[in-house]
């Protein structure tokens, strides 16, 4: 009898592990990947964390409805490159999606003459991308990454958005 249990147990601990796993965002897909590296155009940007509904989408000053605080396009395909590995290998600490998502940093790249835009909340350590107005993927970064972008925005004299406290 306690053998069933036991059983029974690791069955109901492995169900639950599985569902989670399946269910937890993946991290860059390769696709996405390969859009950030090949893009004609990569642009970096510093933006308020939350959306302003009467900000125009079209605005210059507008990132998805949130106010830009500066951008810097990076033409230099070994920093691009450092800032997509970077994506690529981020893994976060711990319990990782807290639903926050407070976004601070932005991508804008246009490949194949298609615009391609990563909203990206280190705090709760998630990314949004965007093909055109539609969401496309959702993806893991760990928030320990967040340093090689503020990098680039500050050496391009890029105000930062305020950090959480």
């Amino acid at each position: 009898m306690n053998r069933r249990w036991v059983v029974l147990g690791v069955v109901l601990v492995a169900g639950v592990a599985l569902g989670w796993y399946l269910t937890k965002p993946a991290p860059l897909p390769d696709s996405l990947s390969t859009v950030l590296r090949e893009s004609a155009e990569f642009e970096l940007f510093s933006i308020e964390p939350h959306p302003l509904p009467e900000l125009e989408e079209t605005s210059p000053n507008s990132f998805r409805r949130r106010e830009v605080l500066g951008s810097t396009k990076v033409v230099d395909l070994g920093v691009r490159n450092h800032l997509v590995t970077t994506l690529e290998r981020a893994r976060p600490e711990g319990e990782a999606g807290i639903k926050c998502f407070s976004p601070r940093h932005a991508i804008r790249a246009t490949y194949n003459a298609e615009v391609y835009e990563f909203l990206i909340c280190f705090e709760c350590e998630q990314v949004r991308a965007y093909k055109g107005k539609d969401l496309i993927s959702e993806f893991l970064v760990g928030n320990r990454h967040q340093p090689p972008f503020d990098k680039v925005l500050t050496d391009a004299r890029v105000k930062l958005a305020e950090k959480p406290k």
